[in-house]
């Protein structure tokens, strides 16, 4: 009896990042076959930012829930 091995899959993701103000940020992640999309982050207040998007640390935790 042959054992059959299972095929091997390849992934591979793109991101990039911009500054649009001192500390909002725009990201594009993702790739050509799952396709882009786009996150934001921005500091609080409290460190300088207006809060207008979750902290990157905020997206760290949330995407360990993940």
């Amino acid at each position: 009896m042959s054992e059959t091995k299972p095929k091997r899959r390849e992934f591979t993701y793109e991101a990039d990042a911009e500054l649009l103000t001192a500390h909002l940020r725009r990201a594009r992640a993702g790739s050509e076959h799952s396709g882009y999309f786009h996150i934001f982050s921005d500091e609080g207040p409290a460190a300088g930012g207006d809060g207008s998007a979750p902290t990157p640390l905020a997206y760290l935790v949330a995407a360990l829930g993940l």
